[in-house]
């Protein structure tokens, strides 16, 4: 799926995001370079409405994206509000499996799935017990959950080990999603066809 912002706007106080006229096309990987405190959560949660926006004028496939059901569409881990802390990960996977309408052996073969890139052994704790990189990967894989087209993570290489890093990493250059990420810092190894930046409150190619 082709991903087109005509246009998205943000302000809250002080702050001010703008985004105009920005393609990101089906299968390729963007990477947003831009120190915290940038706006870079803001930018991702606008895109699937989770930030109250003051413009927001974007295509899925050259349709509006109000014509879409966000959950089948995306896939977003933004960080750990998303996370359910009493359920144990393989319980929080398979609620996540129900709310995107998956029958049973849907749930078992997405969760084998996501399990294969991220962890064949999820901890039988419950994720509030979770190191703060497990969490990470629990988070990462439950939004994998289901069949979405488009990916979205905020800082997915933060407090992650070095085996979930190069996980990650093989993921990201080998899978065939959309995927936008973010990163505060630069680094070689990070896999990416476009790189962006937010300077001054606005997101831009660079």
């Amino acid at each position: 799926m082709k991903l087109i912002i005509k246009e998205l706007e943000i302000r809250i106080k002080n702050f001010h995001l703008t985004c105009k006229d920005m393609a990101f096309e089906a299968e390729g990987k963007y990477l947003i370079i831009a120190p915290n405190g940038s706006g870079k959560s803001m930018f991702l949660k606008g895109i699937i409405d989770l930030e109250k926006t003051r413009k927001r004028r974007i295509l899925i496939d050259n349709r509006k994206i109000e014509n879409y059901k966000l959950s089948e569409v995306f896939a977003a881990y933004l960080g750990e509000e998303f996370l359910i802390p009493f359920y144990e990960p393989k319980e929080y996977f398979e609620l996540l499996g129900k709310t995107k309408g998956l029958n049973n052996s849907e749930i078992s073969s997405t969760i084998k799935k996501v399990s294969e890139v991220f962890n064949d052994n999820w901890p039988k704790k419950f994720i509030r017990d979770l190191s703060t990189g497990m969490k990470k990967r629990v988070g990462l894989a439950g939004s994998l959950i289901g069949n979405p087209k488009i990916v979205l993570w905020d800082e997915p290489f933060e407090n992650v080990d070095d085996e979930a890093t190069q996980l990650l990493l093989d993921f990201i250059k080998n899978d065939t999603h959309l995927i936008i990420y973010t990163s505060p810092l630069m680094n070689d190894s990070l896999p990416f066809d476009k790189k962006l930046t937010i300077d001054s409150g606005k997101v831009s190619n660079t």
